[in-house]
């Protein structure tokens, strides 16, 4: 197993993963502070960079970035909603991605955003900003935070106990949990609101982990 964690002084964590057969790889959710470190493991393990999935596809890419994946042969994938014009690969739910002898299923997260996903390779979840290591992602304005919960209820906690939580986003010093973690979220009922109710609920919010609205739940360290 070939498995990186890469975490930029902005907190941000990108992933690499390989196959240590065919030597393809993948790399999650990019961020342009941590592409040398993600090279220089790439070049040390004689990898070849094979995709670069993305957990939002809305993000916006500086040109260097950009560059970057280009100059290393990837090919960018996300939801097929996805308004990114530089997504080469459209994906949907419980889509397989083949990367050499290791194989990486699709899970669709909306919530955070209509395109938000998440990625299972063997015991490991990554999900990006919908799930931290310490509870609920930060959703933004334009966003269902109750999609977001029942996403993370019906999609991400299904899996056993011992699977492994790994976010796109350091929060409190944390960079991993399990699925068992959260088990206090699956008895929670799931809040149905309208898109205006869940705009309140949220305005102004932009703290991970946290809601304006006690009405959801948020796990504490």
């Amino acid at each position: 197993m070939i498995f990186r964690q890469c975490i930029s002084p902005q907190k941000c964590i990108s992933y690499v993963i390989g196959d240590p057969v065919t030597r393809r790889a993948l790399l999650i959710d990019p961020c342009a502070e941590v592409m040398d470190q993600v090279v220089s493991f790439v070049a040390s393990h004689s990898l070849q960079l094979w995709y670069v999935l993305l957990t939002c596809g809305g993000m916006d890419f500086p040109p260097g970035l950009l560059k970057d994946l280009r100059s290393l042969g990837a090919r960018l994938v996300a939801n097929e909603c996805a308004p990114t014009q530089e997504v080469q690969i459209k994906t949907r739910d419980e889509d397989i991605l083949y990367v050499g002898e290791e194989t990486v299923r699709v899970i669709h997260t909306p919530g955070r955003s209509p395109c938000a996903t998440a990625y299972l390779w063997r015991d490991r979840l990554f999900t990006g900003k919908t799930l931290l290591a310490t509870g609920l992602g930060p959703c933004p304005r334009d966003g269902d935070p109750a999609q977001q919960l029942h996403s993370i209820q019906q999609r991400l906690l299904i899996y056993p106990q011992e699977y492994l939580v790994y976010p796109s986003l350091l929060y409190r010093n944390r960079r991993v949990a399990c699925v068992g973690d959260f088990a206090k979220y699956l008895n929670r009922p799931i809040i149905k609101v309208g898109r205006q109710r869940s705009r309140k609920m949220n305005a102004g919010t932009s703290t991970p982990g946290f809601f304006t609205s006690s009405m959801l739940p948020i796990m504490e360290e």
